[in-house]
């Protein structure tokens, strides 16, 4: 087998399409945490004709860029059709317990209940969209500490 020519790292960001760069990063604060990165750099992306505003989790490490143009919506997806973001158990309790007042829906456009968790026996996980219908999904590989939380709660049976 041959080498690899590059060792891939991380991915540094993710771009999507929305109607308004800004209306869209205030649903991302809201949604996912994501604050509009700061700073000579970052302004003068913004600035370019068509360039991306770029928002990013407390740590850096994971980057969304948002670009003014027409958003998946109803439209078959043609290339990435969902993005993942994982946390840790904590998070991802929180994130269920504010579905009803974060007002999500899914790709169907059906609102997103604390009922509609996925069970995948290795993750837990969230699907919903943002405003435009780009699709996400939430996940958490802590597998135990939710499914005990949840089984605290009686609302899901031990795998």
């Amino acid at each position: 087998m041959t080498a690899a020519s590059v060792t891939v790292e991380r991915i540094d960001h993710i771009e999507v399409f929305v109607p308004d760069r800004y209306d869209a990063a205030t649903w991302y604060r809201r949604v996912l945490g994501l604050e509009i990165m700061r700073g000579p750099a970052w302004e003068w992306a913004v600035n370019l004709p068509n360039g991306p505003l770029f928002l990013a989790s407390p740590s850096g490490t994971v980057k969304v860029s948002l670009f003014e143009g027409e958003p998946l919506r109803d439209h078959p997806p043609i290339g990435q059709a969902q993005t993942c973001f994982t946390v840790n158990a904590e998070s991802f309790l929180r994130f269920r317990d504010q579905l009803d007042d974060l007002g999500l829906r899914n790709r169907f456009g059906e609102r997103v209940t604390a009922d509609q968790i996925s069970d995948h026996k290795l993750a837990w996980a969230f699907y919903f969209t943002d405003p435009y219908g780009n699709r996400y999904e939430l996940n958490t590989y802590d597998y135990e500490p939710v499914w005990a939380a949840l089984k605290r709660a009686s609302e899901v049976q031990a795998p």
